[in-house]
C-alpha cells in the first residue's frame, strides 16, 4: 500500500486577520494534493489568491482559484489539459468546538490558525468537469485520438447491428471499396 505523504497547509492566522485584511496567492501542483487519482486527475497547476477579513465575529475568505488540470478525455483516453476556475466563499466563526462543514466552519474560541486546504482540495474537485472530451470548454477536438474514436463507431455500430464476424468483415470490405472509388 503506497504510503500518504504530509499534505501541505495554507494557514490562515486568525490574529492577524482581526488586526487587518490579509492577501495572499498559493501555487499548487500534483504533490499539494492526496487524492487526486481518485477524482481522475493525472496532474494540475493551480493558482488560488485568498482574501481574509474579520467583521461582526466572524472571518469571511475568499478564494479565487484558476488554472488547469489534466484528465483523461472520456472519448480516446488520451490526456488533456483543462481549464478550472473557482470564486468561492468560506465563513470561519469561532465556537466551543472544531466543525468543518460546507462554506462555514467553527473553530474553538483558543484556536489561533486555520488550514485552509480542506476548502483548496474541496474547491477543485467540486469544479472538476462532469464529462471530459477533447473539444470541450478550452480544449481542441482535433487533438483526440482518431484511431480510438473510429474504434468507438465501429463498436457502437456492430452493436446495434448485431451482426457476426463473417458480416462485419463483409462490410468492412465494402466501405474500403466504396472509400477507393469516391
Amino acid at each position: 500500500m503506497e504510503e500518504q505523504r504530509e499534505q501541505r497547509r495554507v494557514v490562515l492566522r486568525l490574529p492577524a486577520v482581526e488586526e487587518a485584511s490579509q492577501r495572499w496567492e498559493e501555487t499548487f501542483g500534483r504533490d499539494d494534493f492526496n487524492e487526486l487519482e481518485r477524482f481522475g486527475v493525472e496532474d494540475v497547476e493551480l493558482r488560488v489568491g485568498v482574501t481574509a477579513s474579520f467583521a461582526e465575529f466572524h472571518y469571511v475568505v475568499r478564494m479565487d482559484g484558476q488554472g488547469r488540470v489534466q484528465l483523461a478525455c472520456d472519448r480516446c483516453l488520451r490526456p488533456m489539459w483543462v481549464p478550472i476556475e473557482f470564486h468561492e466563499l468560506l465563513l470561519v466563526n469561532r465556537g466551543e468546538r472544531l466543525a468543518l462543514e460546507g462554506e462555514e466552519w467553527e473553530v474553538p474560541y483558543e484556536q489561533e490558525e486555520v488550514d485552509l486546504m480542506p476548502f483548496v482540495e474541496e474547491s477543485l474537485y467540486l469544479y472538476l468537469p462532469m464529462r471530459r472530451y477533447h473539444g470541450m470548454d478550452g480544449t481542441n477536438a482535433e487533438d483526440c485520438d482518431a484511431e480510438m474514436l473510429s474504434y468507438i463507431k465501429e463498436g457502437e455500430y456492430r452493436g446495434e447491428m448485431g451482426l457476426d464476424e463473417d458480416s462485419l468483415a463483409k462490410l468492412a470490405f465494402l466501405r474500403k471499396s466504396v472509400e477507393r472509388n469516391e
